[in-house]
């Protein structure tokens, strides 16, 4: 109803999820995927990345660079959060 997939394992062999192409490219992500936790630590993983994709798509900078950046950034945040 809501074209939402669901999240139970049990309903991804429903037929209006197994007709949907758009729902099978996500689940075949999902085979590739790991759940992240639902922390609030996951700030310090969220704000350096979501600033390195700006930064690659609204400033045209280097991808490698920039991401290379917010790993460093995302290590930092977590070794002095402990």
């Amino acid at each position: 109803m809501t074209t939402q997939l669901p999240p139970r394992q049990d309903m991804m062999e429903e037929p209006s999820i197994k007709g949907n192409a758009n729902a099978l490219a996500f689940l075949e992500q999902t085979k590739h995927s790991a759940p992240m936790p639902s922390i609030p630590e996951m700030g310090n993983v969220w704000v350096p990345a979501g600033a390195a994709l700006a930064a690659i798509w609204n400033d045209n900078q280097q991808p490698g660079e920039v991401l290379k950046k917010a790993v460093e950034q995302i290590n930092t945040a977590i070794q002095t959060k402990k």
